[in-house]
């Protein structure tokens, strides 16, 4: 979790990344950031970094009048859209892999080209380290194993055009 969060924040505060004030996180204007993606670079947005409290709005969203009525569009509790499958976790959305991150402020999205875009770079030579010893003070006596795991990573925003930030208009 700690991780994420310092993933989507130094994502966040990347300059070049194009910003989008609009009416909030609906279909619409997450169809309309991925053709902005695709437009700026020429590579299709594969996901969607969302707060989870505006994926669970889209959720909830049904057709009919007013959305109140009806069935819901990314499916109900049990199946997908109009019964059609087993229920699948977080279906796409215009195709694109739905993360939810409590590191992104509610009224805000980020759509992306993140495979074309952007890597995440760990320490070289190391990556991933986990250390394991038994003499630590007194853990030989007791029985006792210390455990340290470490991790050291970048996010390189190699094309901040392949971003597009929606955030909802204060009232």
């Amino acid at each position: 979790l700690v991780e994420q969060n310092k993933l989507v924040t130094d994502l966040l505060g990347t300059s070049g990344i194009d910003v989008t004030v609009n009416s909030g996180i609906t279909f619409d204007n997450l169809l309309k950031a991925k053709m902005a993606v695709n437009t700026n670079t020429g590579y299709d947005a594969d996901a969607i970094i969302i707060n989870p409290t505006d994926l669970q709005t889209l959720l909830l969203t049904k057709d009919g009048s007013g959305g109140s009525v009806g069935q819901y569009l990314m499916g109900g509790p049990a199946y997908a859209p109009y019964g059609n499958g087993a229920y699948g976790q977080y279906l796409p959305i215009w195709g694109m892999k739905v993360v939810t991150s409590s590191a992104i402020a509610q009224g805000t999205a980020i759509v992306g080209a993140f495979k074309a875009c952007a890597s995440i770079i760990t320490k070289a030579g190391e990556g991933f380290r986990v250390e394991v010893a038994n003499q630590n003070e007194d853990d030989f006596v007791k029985n006792l194993m210390t455990i340290r795991a470490e991790e050291r990573l970048a996010l390189a925003v190699r094309r901040p055009a392949g971003f597009k930030k929606l955030t909802k208009a204060s009232a």
